[in-house]
């Protein structure tokens, strides 16, 4: 397996920076959210789980093989995408990710 390069992770840590853990754990609080073996996650839980959705995500696209658009890793309500750059002239060359909170989510297919 390929490690992950020094300017991806940090690339992944500014994200979680940026990302409202705080407003995350408070809804998951009011909703009485619990994951399976922490009950409600800290604020530190949250991050530590966002942190393995964007390593996953990253990984799926350097053990892949196809030509995928985006790949993405999903659990306990935090989605992680990371969209590969497929151009030279693309304004992220290395790529760019997503983090999100799903509470609710429908797919049609």
């Amino acid at each position: 397996m390929s490690e992950i390069p020094k300017h991806i992770e940090d690339k992944m840590d500014v994200l979680i920076e940026r990302f409202d853990t705080k407003r995350m754990h408070k809804i998951m609080k009011m909703l009485d959210w619990s994951w399976y073996t922490v009950g409600v996650p800290s604020e530190e839980e949250i991050k530590k789980s966002a942190k393995e959705r964007l390593t996953n995500s990253y990984k799926s696209y350097l053990n892949d093989d196809t030509d995928s658009d985006y790949f993405f890793s999903e659990s306990g309500g935090i989605r992680a995408i990371y969209y590969p750059c497929k151009t030279a002239y693309e304004q992220y060359p290395d790529g760019n990710f997503e983090l999100m909170f799903v509470a609710v989510g429908l797919d049609d297919y």
